[in-house]
């Protein structure tokens, strides 16, 4: 219902409540406020203006932590490749030097004995064949890396079940099927068909040496084998 009051309010935008009022009274009309009413409206337009420069303020900085929390997630990331190239690199030439070791040993064992072994039917010096391979692993080689020696991991198998294998063959967990050197004629243990060195007949797979060739020296664990690992 009317009453004939005349009202002057102050409301913010997105704000249900009135920030300030000024209305007719007993006292005194609202013509007689005038002064304080622009005085109010000034005030009020003052904390509208530090308000507004607040938030601009607090959104430049929330987009500078923004930006800086981005800088940071991209450094890590840079420096999370690099780490990994680097433990790949440091891995590859801790499994060379074991396998250079081995093959230090079994030179070693079996003198000037040449061992061959057949791949895809084809007669290959298994010796070198191995010292290439290590070459492929060592970052430290300066021999361009092989085609033919890159593992296919996109072939089924080439997840944790194939890097179980790796890590039992390393640690001697397949004893039982690797071949036996130190004599003339050494076959592939049955169960080792699995193997790259595999085909269909039985000279498939098979490490000799040449027919002339003496047994070479039967050969313990050497000190100097673990010396040279170490050093």
């Amino acid at each position: 219902m009317p009453t004939g009051d005349l009202r002057i309010h102050v409301m913010r935008p997105n704000v249900s409540y009135t920030q300030r009022t000024w209305k007719d009274s007993a006292r005194s009309r609202l013509e007689e406020q005038i002064r304080s009413v622009l005085t109010g409206l000034l005030d009020e337009a003052i904390r509208v203006k530090a308000d507004r420069e607040r938030d601009r303020l607090a959104e430049i900085e929330r987009r500078r932590q923004d930006e800086l929390r981005w800088q940071l997630a991209q450094r890590r990331d840079a420096n999370a490749k690099l780490i990994r190239e680097l433990e790949a690199q440091a891995g590859a030439w801790f499994r060379a030097r074991l396998l250079r070791s081995y093959l230090r040993a079994q030179h070693r064992a079996l003198g000037e004995t040449k061992l061959q072994a057949t791949r895809q039917g084809v007669a290959i010096d298994f010796l070198e064949w191995a010292q290439h391979y290590v070459d492929q692993l060592d970052p430290l080689s300066r021999r361009p890396h092989d085609t033919d020696m890159k593992e296919d991991r996109s072939s089924y198998g080439s997840g944790p079940e194939k890097l179980q294998q790796t890590l039992a063959r390393l640690l001697g967990r397949d004893w039982q099927e690797a071949w036996k050197m130190g004599k003339t004629a050494l076959r592939m243990p049955p169960r080792a068909s699995s193997s790259f060195l595999h085909g269909g007949n039985d000279d498939e797979g098979m490490v000799y040496s040449p027919a002339d060739a003496t047994e070479a020296p039967a050969h313990e664990n050497d000190p100097a084998d673990e010396d040279e690992f170490d050093a």
